[in-house]
């Protein structure tokens, strides 16, 4: 599976992720995507490209990994011999062939194979992360509508419950029908906020049914109270990540065909060596006997020595083509690991501001509501205005809607956590 090639690759760099082992599950709070990621892996055009791309580059390695073991042929050739009269003339025969040339060079194009595979594998999980991110934000996005609409729905009901109360007393003389024309007003202006918002939900209903087709959420299927559970891991002792370990196996890549480059320039030496068997009597005649004749086998070793004497620059050309791409990989290893520095310091950040908004927000929804509260009361018994009751109405409902954004950024970063960490493609796709 993913999880143990990925596992496999990192331990022979020497290399360990820190934090726990994921088993390819999503935790409960986010379990109901699970299906969709799922099914996401079958219909995304970037999952299956880097499918197709790991299979290939591990066919790849296993057949460079064999450069030791000798290619056999069969042959076979028929033709013409100018005689008299004419005769026809072929042969049948086994040739094995290994070729070492230039020396070591078949040895460095498997080492450049392995690390190819290495880095495929690592670009299929960074791959994959791009795509469950895209559709886990996706789905955040359209719940958080969902809930929204919602909290539109409880602030509707709490002015409608105010304008039936405001009605009876305007027939009853006590309050002004000017607030019962406001009261009105604002029910108007609350249902065009909720057409605006539904229309809002089914855009985001229609870019996930892009992405994974088809796909039937019930409304507030994330519920956000519960995305603020996700527990977050540290990344203080996070030492790598799948992109960091990409561009190392870069480096290893450049350096490998530095020396593939240094072997085919200057003084190079090649072995080539090859065994063949061969019935060189088939059928001349179109005797039977032709077949029985014995075999005639042969063997031969080269060993050739090469320098060159003037190629207007080409090998140089090529060492130093090589050179550069090593620095310049060396040059963007450092570039990545301090982007890489820099993200955890970013995500502790980010993690410790949104901690704080979270506690301010929800001591805020608190004082709203009981502000709320006794502002409706007054209003009923005639100690606060219109303004004062809309004002608080409103309050309120901007906290709870500071609650549910909170929420899904809350649920952001722990998917950018994992996504560092190179955990949020385990197993899924596989």
């Amino acid at each position: 599976m993913l999880s143990k090639s990925i596992a496999s690759i990192l331990f022979l760099l020497g290399v360990t992720f820190v934090g726990e082992v994921s088993v390819g599950r999503l935790p409960d709070e986010l379990q109901v995507l699970q299906p969709s990621l799922n099914g996401l892996c079958k219909v995304s055009p970037a999952a299956e490209r880097s499918r197709a791309d790991e299979e290939i580059a591990a066919s790849s390695a296993r057949v460079r990994a064999l450069y030791f073991i000798p290619k056999v042929s069969l042959t076979a050739d028929f033709g013409l011999q100018n005689t008299t009269p004419n005769e026809g003339t072929g042969s049948l025969g086994i040739v094995a062939d290994l070729n070492l040339s230039p020396l070591l060079a078949p040895y460095y194009g498997s080492r450049q194979a392995d690390l190819n595979l290495q880095s495929v594998r690592l670009k299929r999980t960074t791959a994959l992360q791009t795509e469950f991110q895209k559709l886990i934000n996706q789905a955040l996005a359209l719940s958080a509508l969902w809930w929204r609409d919602e909290d539109l729905e409880e602030t509707k009901n709490r002015l409608e419950k105010q304008y039936r109360t405001l009605q009876r007393n305007v027939r009853a003389g006590v309050a002004r029908q000017r607030d019962q024309y406001r009261f009105e007003a604002d029910l108007l202006r609350l249902q065009e906020s909720r057409i605006s918002l539904k229309r809002q939900i089914v855009e985001a209903q229609k870019s996930i049914e892009v992405l994974i087709p088809p796909t039937q959420f019930k409304p507030g299927f994330l519920d956000w109270k519960q995305l603020l559970n996700l527990k977050l891991e540290t990344v203080d002792d996070l030492v790598t990540s799948p992109a960091l370990e990409i561009q190392r196996l870069q480096v290893e890549t450049a350096e490998v065909e530095a020396r593939i480059a240094s072997q085919s320039t200057g003084l190079t030496a090649g072995l080539t060596a090859g065994v063949q068997s061969r019935n060189s009597s088939l059928a001349p005649s179109w005797s039977e006997n032709s077949f029985r004749e014995p075999y005639q086998t042969s063997w031969f070793t080269l060993l050739s020595l090469r320098f060159p004497i003037w190629d207007a620059g080409s090998d140089r050309l090529k060492l130093k083509e090589a050179s550069e791409a090593v620095r310049i990989a060396r040059l963007q290893l450092a570039l990545t690991e301090r982007d890489f520095a820099a993200e955890k310091i970013l995500l502790n950040d980010e993690r410790k501001r949104l901690e704080e908004r979270i506690q301010l927000a929800n001591r805020l929804n608190l004082l709203e509501r009981k502000s709320f509260n006794l502002v409706a009361t007054d209003y009923r018994e005639g100690r606060a205005g219109y303004l004062d009751w809309t004002r608080a109405s409103e309050s309120l409902q901007n906290s709870v809607r500071a609650q549910i954004e909170l929420a899904s950024d809350w649920a952001k970063l722990w998917i950018k956590m994992k996504a560092l960490k190179g955990e949020m493609a385990y197993e899924l796709c596989d």
